[in-house]
């Protein structure tokens, strides 16, 4: 006889059943592109190696910074405001000009060796990309819409692992282990089952990282919230004075690009990727940040400030000093998309993302299961 009293158990059940149900379809497709765009640099550059790399000569001469940036702001009659330095030999420099005379933005790729401009040519590759960056934000119905059916589902998703982390949970201790290690004779049915209760509890936490902080990106009321609750006053108020403005206005000529370079180079001393940010006008300073590269890399900059008349270093703000609130805030984006320690995370991220996409499957197969498969049994007798 079925026991009809009242549990909280059956109710998250129930929570946990019907909102799956309504937002699984959902759910599996904001994770199925989470998971291709956890990976889209490195799509990008195997689909497109020739906008990234670049033969080394034999010699290694690379050509020079100050008469790239010469060729490039003639070329296009605008001033540069940024250039990336890869710390891969092989990589091209990246440049962000910006017009003399109109108000206009050009990005260009340059070979570091010979300076000649390489071209951007992007197809298919690029469409596909893009569409997977709609599909995963807006389900491509639009910005507006798209977004709010995807926030919403997020929170629903967010409501279902906790109310799933309920029904895991066992009242008795001796019985834990079953909801950690999968049946070794269990049928096809016990193997869903495991794969649906014991995959969803152990990416559970992590999943609930990426539900939270996809909030603040559709949200702005969360995002306004979240920050609030992690400022940290003292590093806001050193990180204001750190790039307040320190150049010599009185001295005329800024000093060439490569004398920066080289005082970033000196400062952060370490291999990884190299942006210079130029002054807009005579009252500001040259800004250098630097991303640690590897394996297990934080993708975090250190950034220093540099006075543009004499190259000398005004200030620097390294990652390792900031306080434990203030790094979560600054790596918000890296806790949603998996890039927080580099490739390491970015492989995990993947897995997980790949697990959370068969959970609303798995998920199914269990209700028909229960449900449908019973009622066709019976109705055979």
């Amino acid at each position: 006889m079925k026991d009809s009293r009242f549990t909280f158990r059956k109710l998250f059940g129930k929570i946990h059943l019907w909102l799956g149900l309504i937002s699984g379809i959902i759910i599996f497709f904001v994770c199925l592109s989470g998971t291709i765009f956890t990976f889209r640099f490195e799509l990008d550059k195997a689909m497109y190696p020739s906008l990234y790399y670049v033969t080394v000569p034999e010699k290694g001469e690379r050509f020079p910074l100050d008469s790239i940036k010469a060729i490039y702001e003639k070329k296009y009659d605008a001033s540069l405001t940024d250039i990336t330095i890869p710390a891969k030999e092989s990589r091209l420099l990246e440049l962000t000009l910006r017009s003399n005379t109109i108000d206009s933005t050009y990005s260009c790729k340059v070979n570091p060796y010979t300076g000649a401009f390489v071209e951007n040519r992007r197809t298919a590759g690029d469409e596909f990309l893009n569409f997977i960056y709609n599909l995963h934000t807006n389900l491509l119905f639009g910005n507006r819409l798209g977004e709010g059916i995807v926030g919403v589902s997020t929170i629903i998703f967010l409501i279902m692992i906790i109310s799933g982390l309920v029904l895991w949970y066992r009242k008795k201790l001796s019985n834990i282990h079953k909801g950690l290690v999968f049946k070794k004779t269990g049928n096809w049915k016990r193997i869903i089952y495991d794969l649906h209760n014991i995959l969803g509890f152990y990416t559970s936490i992590v999943l609930i990282v990426i539900a939270l902080t996809g909030l603040t990106y559709t949200f702005s009321s969360f995002d306004e919230f979240v920050k609030d609750l992690l400022i940290d006053k003292e590093t806001t108020a050193a990180t204001t004075a750190n790039t307040a403005v320190n150049a010599d206005s009185t001295k005329r000529e800024v000093l060439p690009l490569s004398a920066f370079v080289k005082e970033a180079n000196a400062v952060l001393n370490f291999r990884g990727d190299l942006i210079i940010f130029m002054p807009a006008d005579s009252g500001e300073n040259v800004k250098a940040r630097r991303f640690k590269s590897g394996f297990f890399a934080t993708y975090a900059p250190d950034k220093i400030v540099i006075d543009p008349y004499s190259a000398k270093l005004t200030s620097i703000e390294k990652f390792s000093d900031y306080s434990f609130n203030e790094k979560i805030k600054r790596l918000f984006y890296q806790l949603h998309a998996g890039s927080i320690f580099g490739t390491f995370t970015k492989i995990i991220y993947c897995i997980i993302c790949l697990i959370a996409t068969s959970l609303p499957l798995t998920g199914t197969i269990i209700w028909w299961n229960k449900n449908f498969r019973k009622k066709k049994k019976q109705n055979l007798v």
